[in-house]
């Protein structure tokens, strides 16, 4: 979990995700938004790695990935602390699989081609060159993410039935096909 700092929050609260990612994305020194105690949500324009009890943050830097029956946030240039095991798996979709398996692993680093090391913490930490999966929620769930300029809520299992419906090869192709 990303904290965004304090001082670095705007005065201006937002009512809904939405809205402050909407900004967010307007303001060219945002890195961030940080849903409040309050449940108001601000934008930021600098992260830290410290924890903050109640508040929820979004790192623009970040992506999510929906594997197997979580969503997993992507960050690159940052591992995890402790091992859940001492072995190493050679495939992301093993690592991740094993991971949504374990009640024990928060999250999965990448350490090289082919080394991926199940975690059991969730506080990232910089490290050159790794990149970490931490295990989020449930997919059978609504979150709410940013991708090519757009704020996107992602609810799953549901399906669109009305318009056009047409298939496509990747998620990224997804969105650029709903946008143009």
């Amino acid at each position: 979990i990303f904290r965004i700092q304090s001082r670095s929050l705007g005065a201006k609260e937002y009512p809904s995700a939405n809205a402050a990612f909407k900004a967010c994305t307007k303001a060219s020194t945002c890195n961030g938004v940080v849903k409040k105690k309050s449940g108001k949500y601000v934008i930021a324009t600098k992260s830290t790695k410290t924890k903050s009890t109640g508040a929820t943050s979004y790192t623009v830097s970040s992506t999510v990935a929906v594997w197997g029956d979580y969503s997993w946030t992507v960050k690159s240039g940052y591992t995890l602390t402790g091992y859940s095991s001492d072995k190493t798996v050679t495939t992301l979709n093993a690592a991740l699989a094993a991971c949504a398996a374990s009640t024990k692993c928060n999250g999965v680093t990448k350490q090289a081609t082919k080394k991926y090391r199940l975690n059991t913490g969730s506080e990232p930490s910089v490290k050159s060159g790794y990149s970490v999966y931490i295990k989020g929620g449930l997919k059978k769930s609504s979150r709410t993410i940013y991708n090519t300029n757009y704020v996107w809520t992602v609810k799953a299992p549901y399906a669109l039935s009305k318009g056009k419906i047409s298939t496509v090869k990747t998620e990224a192709a997804a969105y650029t096909a709903c946008i143009t």
